[in-house]
């Protein structure tokens, strides 16, 4: 058995690539690894034995990521352990000993990362007791984009489609804007100003001890860029521990634009690994939210979350995720649609449904698995029009769907392709013909705080939609047929630009997609109603245009 270990799932190039250096039984990766206790990653690693595991370097970026993928490969019981750098070809192997050096760099990083913590503390207590700046409005000729995540290697997912659309809309209306990143964003125009911002080279415990580390890379790269001044505002993604923008804004008096897509400490406590310094995260998140001069939501539901913290009004901008009109454009791939259902053995006359996403708790896959099995039983056999699922993606409960559909995988009609790049997933949705947004209530009983950026994609792309009615979601499908009205009546309302289920409900996706195979004339007019409001209200340049309104 040959495992191969790599830091996020691989993309379909990227496995196709590997495909080239021998078979591959199962997948195993860093990002799934470290959402585990440290007794569950342990218990996990000594029950794996392949005869091979496989550390894959997907991006050169990841290079900075081997000593921790070597050392958690040494902890299999795999009987060789070899690297395979997919960027040049090669193929090494390396011993169990060597492999383990990994351990006392991780030590190192450790110590060092108890010493950030101390920093942080004493800085982010004095933060919380510092009056704010004010500032005039910014011109906003000159400005620093700061993707501030520790990430290497994100290829796709609803990030990237949001940090490339306000970048590149920044970037047009001021040439002079300046990117500063781990690694250059995928889909950014490549003829943004870049500043590579220096990675870790070793990783040690708890996780977020990392972040507070990272903070000082972040500074030291963005500092000279305000020092020449070269930018009049700075532009933070907020990430976890990270409050460089603060920093920043406070040392070189310019104001700081925050963006908050959720607490990263709320979002570890409920769908990943819970954090050992969580009070620590949270007083950093707060001193963000006291010190910037805007702080930029996707949601309502975000913003009375802020407001609830106590950020005033006026701070506040809410405006949802968008697309690029170019990118998402149907009558761009009709060539793709052709050559991708056919490469995936579809016939013009079935109907593929789509779901893309990460897998996340929120996604609602599970949920979406069961209907899809529900259907195959009950529905599948028997009638005209054939239905082909299509779930785009990987993450951590990507594993679970796939056994739950086992069946229906191996009678062909469901097809899970893997991670697809986020450039390449315009050509996937060409290629289908309805879409899916199973979304789900949090755990915890609170309101869906999310703007799903596949949901605008979608739209764009003018295909029928089966989404759930979710806060935002339900908002931004106005007007929309729910599916209690319509299942009802057998009739779909003119004008309307998708159909709405209960969140959650499996038998509401089960007739959903029965009415849209048996109601083929719905399809045309919901899909240019929902493609007409995304080009009228959810385009990148006036979720732009509404932050430099507000200022």
């Amino acid at each position: 058995m040959t495992i191969a270990f790599s830091c996020y799932p691989l993309t379909t190039d990227l496995t196709r690539a590997l495909a080239h250096f021998g078979p591959t039984d199962e997948a195993l990766t860093l990002s799934n690894l470290r959402a585990l206790p440290l007794a569950r990653l342990w218990s996990t690693l000594r029950r794996t034995a392949p005869d091979r595991i496989r550390v894959v370097l997907g991006e050169p970026t990841e290079r900075t990521l081997l000593p921790i993928l070597l050392m958690l490969a040494a902890l299999t019981r795999a009987s060789r352990i070899e690297v395979v750098d997919l960027a040049t070809a090669e193929v090494r192997t390396v011993p169990r000993i060597r492999a383990l050096f990994g351990i006392w760099h991780s030590i190192a990083a450790s110590v060092a990362g108890q010493l950030a913590k101390l920093e942080a503390e004493r800085r982010t207590k004095a933060l919380m007791q510092t009056v704010p700046l004010t500032f005039a409005a910014p011109t906003f000729e000159r400005g620093l984009y700061l993707k501030s995540n520790l990430m290497l290697g994100t290829l796709a997912g609803g990030s990237v489609g949001h940090i490339a659309g306000v970048a590149n809309e920044l970037y047009r209306r001021s040439r002079s804007l300046v990117l500063a990143a781990l690694e250059f964003p995928a889909m950014v125009d490549r003829d943004v100003p870049f500043v590579s911002i220096r990675p870790l080279t070793h990783y040690g415990i708890p996780p977020e001890s990392n972040h507070l580390r990272f903070d000082r890379h972040c500074y030291d790269a963005a500092a000279p860029i305000l020092e020449r001044g070269d930018a009049d505002f700075i532009y933070q993604r907020l990430s976890i521990a990270n409050f460089t923008g603060v920093r920043l804004s406070r040392r070189y008096n310019v104001p700081l634009i925050l963006e908050y897509n959720g607490s990263e400490v709320w979002i570890a406590q409920h769908w990943g690994l819970k954090l050992a310094w969580a009070g620590l995260a949270k007083r950093i998140e707060q001193v963000c939210f006291r010190h910037a001069h805007r702080i930029i939501t996707v949601s309502d539901v975000l913003a009375d979350e802020l407001r609830a913290q106590g950020v005033p009004d006026d701070k506040i901008v809410s405006y949802p995720n968008c697309i690029e009109p170019e990118v998402f454009d149907p009558s761009r791939y009709d060539a793709e649609r052709r050559v991708i259902r056919t490469g995936l053995g579809i016939g013009d006359d079935e109907l593929v449904c789509t779901f893309l996403g990460t897998f996340g708790a929120w996604h609602g896959a599970e949920v979406l698995a069961e209907a899809i099995r529900r259907y195959a039983a009950t529905h599948a056999a028997g009638f005209g029009t054939r239905l082909r699922f299509l779930m785009i993606g990987d993450g951590l409960l990507a594993g679970k769907c796939r056994e739950m559909l086992a069946d229906e995988i191996e009678s062909g009609m469901v097809i899970f392709t893997g991670i697809v790049a986020q450039a390449k997933a315009p050509g996937y949705l060409a290629a289908s013909d309805i879409f899916l947004s199973p979304h789900v209530q949090p755990g915890d009983g609170s309101r869906f705080f999310g703007s799903p950026t596949k949901l605008f994609e979608y739209m764009a792309m003018a295909k029928p939609i089966v989404a759930s009615e979710l806060d935002q979601i339900a908002e931004v499908l106005h007007p929309a047929t729910r599916l209690v009205d319509v299942a009802t009546h057998d009739r779909w309302h003119d004008g309307n630009l998708a159909i709405l289920t209960r969140p959650g409900s499996v038998d509401d996706i089960v007739d959903a997609l029965r009415l849209l195979r048996d109601h083929l004339e719905w399809h045309q007019p919901m899909g240019e109603a929902a493609r007409a409001k995304a080009l009228a209200h959810y385009t990148w340049r006036q979720h732009v245009d509404q932050i430099f309104d507000t200022l």
